[in-house]
């Protein structure tokens, strides 16, 4: 999980708060990165053909492996690091009250 770019950024945003108990801290960092996950898919989902989103859900009620999700997405012709741009970006205005 500290691999994820997502945990990173939640990690952070919590840490800001200063002092708190230790399981709150988990519980926001949980929650951000759940919301963060949600607004990337609703994205990655967005940007995606009508053909292109039969696919998918195919591919993932096939159980596919993250890789091979992630290639889909790439072949899909979807910039996923705007995707990822534009989802925080998102975050940031509705969670942070930034733009």
């Amino acid at each position: 999980m500290q691999d994820d770019p997502f945990y990173d950024y939640a990690n952070k945003i919590v840490e800001k708060k200063g002092e708190l108990p230790i399981e709150l801290k988990r519980s926001m960092v949980a929650e951000i990165v759940t919301s963060l996950n949600d607004i990337f898919n609703a994205e990655i989902i967005s940007r995606l053909s009508l053909e292109g989103l039969d696919a998918f859900n195919k591919l993932l009620d096939e159980g596919a492996d993250p890789n091979k999700v992630t290639q889909f997405i790439e072949d899909s012709g979807i910039d996923i690091q705007n995707a990822l741009t534009v989802a925080m970006a998102k975050f940031n205005k509705a969670y942070l009250g930034k733009s």
